[in-house]
């Protein structure tokens, strides 16, 4: 690509922790290890860097079961920045460093935040409690009576309504919270894998843990035929619903047996090892991406896409390593890889569509000063140096991711 290059550099103060979600003025935010968030131009010119009153919150996982939690700085849409410290405070400040106001957590959070597109922050806490904030502060903080431990579930529906997942570690129990903090219901779950992430339909309709399916608006499990069975439900971002059984994915629909199939797929050897896939999510055109391990012992990705009748349409197999950059663009259906070769300080990128098992696009990065790490959003490709520094390069191409 010759419309591919770096646009601008710049250098940290320390080693950059986080580059926090743009503002839609483009802004940048980098968090750095010595506690300054540094706030940067779209044409990559400094605007300021502040002297953080705190460290950003960081808990090291004490259970095994999840890894270490990092919390960056949350841009909220009207620009409203929210820190949360690593002294038990959540405080907003402005663009210029100002502080708006500050509170103190009765209980550490316990998942990463989740927000919602009304511009309101979530989190549950270690007391298995929902905290909700917005630009002005705490709104309301809901202690369920359901259990006193936080498990890994937690979505939000259009109505702004929240759904989490607590625990006695014996028994898992979905909790539905209204937007202004009130119990609306308690469910048991019936799955023994209540860790499991928790998934909402597009509609609001169903929420998935594993193999239970739950209908939001009455709080009630449904029954349906060879629950045993299934994995998982999948729903994609244009309504249409699936589940899978192992290698076998199936469109449903509500029916008269709690669901009805409208038709299948199966996941053959040719298209991978047939060990079980670690997920699965679904796109915005309804293709369902499988992810299954290379060996047994890790290796790279193998992505198997299913379209929505249960065609495999192809694969690809990627790298998992600090030296590839992955990209899956679930609006497009297209999937970037981005590999850096050090023997020639150049990044060698190329994407893949479900209907080519050839490279749709591709490009040659070069004259990359160092690389440690990176990601990539839209046609814009974030890459960290070796030396505390990051550059923003142009993918640039009409096909580019």
């Amino acid at each position: 690509g010759s419309d591919s290059g770096i646009l601008w550099s710049y250098q940290a103060s320390d080693e950059i922790l986080f580059i926090s979600q743009n503002r839609p003025d483009g802004y940048f935010y980098l968090t750095t290890e010595d506690d300054k968030l540094h706030i940067i131009k779209p044409d990559g010119e400094i605007y300021n860097v502040i002297q953080l009153p705190a460290a950003p919150f960081h808990q090291m996982s004490d259970t095994g079961r999840s890894p270490a939690l990092f919390i960056e700085p949350i841009i909220l849409p009207d620009g409203t920045i929210i820190e949360i410290s690593d002294e038990n405070t959540i405080y907003a400040m402005n663009i210029d460093g100002e502080i708006l106001w500050e509170h103190i957590f009765e209980s550490a959070p316990a998942e990463y935040p989740i927000q919602y597109e009304l511009g309101n922050l979530y989190f549950i806490d270690n007391d298995a409690a929902m905290n909700a904030f917005d630009k002005n502060g705490l709104k309301w903080r809901f202690q369920t009576e359901a259990a006193d431990i936080p498990a890994d579930g937690i979505a939000v529906d259009q109505e702004g309504n929240i759904y989490y997942v607590v625990t006695d570690y014996s028994k898992g129990y979905l909790q539905a919270v209204s937007s202004e903090g009130e119990n609306i219901w308690v469910v048991e779950a019936k799955t023994r894998d209540f860790y499991d992430e928790l998934h909402i339909s597009q509609d609001g309709k169903y929420l998935s843990l594993a193999e239970d399916l739950i209908l939001t608006g009455m709080g009630e499990l449904i029954e349906y035929q060879n629950a045993g069975d299934t994995d998982e439900f999948i729903f994609a971002s244009n309504g249409q619903n699936f589940v899978r059984s192992l290698h076998t994915v199936s469109e449903w629909r509500p029916g008269s047996e709690g669901i009805e199939i409208l038709g299948s797929g199966i996941v053959s050897e040719e298209d991978t090892t047939l060990r079980p896939p670690l997920g699965s999510s679904a796109d915005s055109n309804g293709i369902v991406w499988l992810y299954y391990p290379e060996t047994y012992t890790g290796g790279g990705i193998i992505v198997v896409w299913m379209s929505p009748d249960g065609e495999i349409l192809g694969n690809h197999l990627f790298d998992r390593n600090f030296q590839t950059i992955i990209s899956m663009d679930m609006d497009r259906s297209i999937l970037t890889e981005c590999i850096w070769f050090d023997d020639t300080n150049s990044i060698d990128c190329s994407s893949y569509s479900p209907y080519s098992q050839e490279a749709v696009w591709s490009a040659i990065l070069q004259d990359i000063p160092s690389f440690n790490g990176g990601y990539i959003d839209g046609n814009m490709m974030y890459v960290f140096g070796e030396n505390d520094e990051i550059y923003l390069i142009n993918l640039g191409g009409p096909t580019a991711p």
